[in-house]
C-alpha cells in the first residue's frame, strides 16, 4: 500500500530520537520492525509498506491511526 505523511519522512523520523524507548531510529525501522513488512520511501512524504503475510493487519492499522 501506498502511505502519504502528513509530514516528510524525515521529520517523522525525530519521534524517534530516543532510541532506546522506540528500540530503533527512524519510521522506516520501527515499520521494518514488524514480522515481514517493509517501508521503503518514494517521495519526501511517501513510502509503499508492503507484507508478506501481515498485509490486512497493516491496512487497518493505518486506516486506524490515519482514517
Amino acid at each position: 500500500m501506498i502511505v502519504i505523511f502528513g509530514d516528510p519522512i524525515g521529520i517523522l523520523d525525530g519521534i524517534f530520537e530516543d532510541v532506546k524507548t522506540w528500540g530503533v531510529c527512524s519510521l522506516k525501522g520501527w515499520i521494518d520492525s514488524y514480522e515481514s513488512t517493509r517501508f521503503t520511501p518514494i517521495d519526501i512524504d511517501k513510502a509503499v509498506i508492503t507484507s508478506e503475510y501481515n498485509m490486512e493487519c497493516e491496512k487497518n492499522g493505518w486506516n486506524i491511526i490515519h482514517p
